[in-house]
């Protein structure tokens, strides 16, 4: 071999190799189309690319030509050099099984080579959980688009529209601070029956969410019985019961990370401030003995399967849906910075769900917190202040978004 065709075939084989990759990353990016061009390109540039045709044998597959991608997969398999002979003795026709074979051998290499997980009981007519990428260019030229479309090409991407939880003659009850309370009135405005429990912002966590079910499930008996009692009242905890009991659809909003312990027991601390009082669950602990502190994902998560598995006693049938308030945190002690305490705590409350969704398959994730405060930076929208200036209060129109989005994501044609 001349020195001069070692040089071409060394640009071919590389030029090749560079198309190959960029297919590979276009498949990753679900661009079937694209892929498919970028790997035409890279055999044209040098036809002995074995991975390529293996890589047009998946394209092929996703496209539904199935005899087009047995083709692709069979010169794959062929230009390997411990095949020819078998194909020489055997013949195409018998060889099949064989190629299988190689088939499923060779797809576990090249998706851990190019992160990309597939279905091995279905490979290779299925390809799932795919790579997904930051949509830097995307979002760019999403700027004249309606941000429904945004959310609903960005954010709801793997949520399941077969899964129908609420219609016009069901009745939601929302738990949480002044985004379940928002949330509520949405779904009023669009002809959902709503009950609305405002848990008070200072103790919008899952501590006092906890018990606060305690309460309305046992009364006297429960923990921190005289403080709710305060706040609530028992005629409150009677229609509260009923109302658990009925319900379709629980809205719940998790608030914030940090809490008020008792420094001497480690005790959680319920204290609401009223214009004229202070409510607390201890009474006799003044605020020289008090520590607030960022609870841990596993505190929350013990927390909200508390809160789960009590509701499932009211109403076994009723169906949950969780979300992360996407209200900053209001103020805290022992941070430097806000809006560092405001993202660990967001965070931790993010988590959370997530370990819940794993514990809980049918409890729904519903992702407020995601559009309002990572898709929303790339959205041309005021987010928060825009009805009453207070920059903690989520646009109302953005909600009502967020909710219509719900209702056509869960609720049936009649909604």
């Amino acid at each position: 071999m001349s020195v001069s065709y070692q040089i071409i075939e060394s640009v071919c084989i590389s030029n090749a190799k560079i198309f190959h990759n960029k297919s590979a990353n276009m498949l990753g990016s679900n661009k079937i189309n694209e892929a498919e061009k970028l790997a035409k390109i890279a055999i044209a540039c040098w036809p002995e690319m074995d991975k390529t045709y293996f890589l047009l044998s998946l394209i092929s597959s996703l496209k539904n030509d199935k005899n087009k991608s047995l083709s692709f997969l069979n010169r794959s398999v062929l230009f390997s050099s411990s095949y020819i002979q078998k194909a020489q003795s055997i013949g195409m026709g018998n060889i099949v099984m064989k190629i299988a074979d190689k088939h499923f051998k060779v797809i576990d290499d090249y998706a851990d080579e190019n992160y990309i997980d597939y279905d091995k009981e279905k490979a290779p007519n299925l390809i799932v959980n795919k790579p997904i990428y930051w949509p830097t260019l995307e979002l760019e030229k999403n700027n004249d688009k309606n941000i429904s479309e945004i959310i609903r090409e960005h954010v709801l991407t793997k949520i399941p529209n077969d899964i129908k939880i609420i219609n016009k003659s069901s009745s939601v009850m929302s738990v949480g601070s002044c985004f379940a309370v928002n949330i509520g009135i949405s779904l009023k405005n669009s002809g959902i029956m709503s009950y609305i429990t405002n848990i008070p912002e200072e103790i919008n966590t899952t501590y006092a969410n906890k018990y606060f079910f305690d309460w309305i499930e046992s009364g006297s008996d429960s923990k921190y019985y005289g403080c709710f009692e305060r706040l609530y009242g028992d005629f409150a905890r009677q229609e509260i019961r009923s109302v658990i009991k009925e319900v379709d659809v629980f809205f719940i909003t998790l608030g914030v990370a940090p809490c008020l312990f008792n420094k001497k027991n480690g005790e959680f601390v319920v204290r609401v401030k009223r214009e004229n009082e202070s409510i607390a669950s201890h009474d006799n602990v003044g605020s020289d003995s008090l520590v607030m502190r960022m609870t841990s994902v596993e505190e929350n998560v013990e927390n909200i399967e508390h809160i789960i598995h009590t509701i499932k006693r009211f109403n076994k049938n009723a169906n949950i849906v969780i979300s992360v308030s996407p209200v900053p945190l209001g103020g805290i002690k022992g941070f430097d910075s806000i809006f560092e305490a405001d993202c660990i705590s967001k965070s931790t409350m993010r988590l959370a769900a997530y370990e819940i969704s794993k514990i809980f398959p049918e409890v729904i994730y519903w992702p407020s917190f995601e559009i309002v405060r990572w898709l929303g930076a790339h959205v041309d929208m005021k987010l928060f202040g825009a009805d009453d200036g207070n920059s903690r209060h989520v646009n109302v129109n953005l909600i009502n978004i967020i909710m219509k989005l719900f209702l056509e994501t869960y609720g049936d044609l009649s909604v």
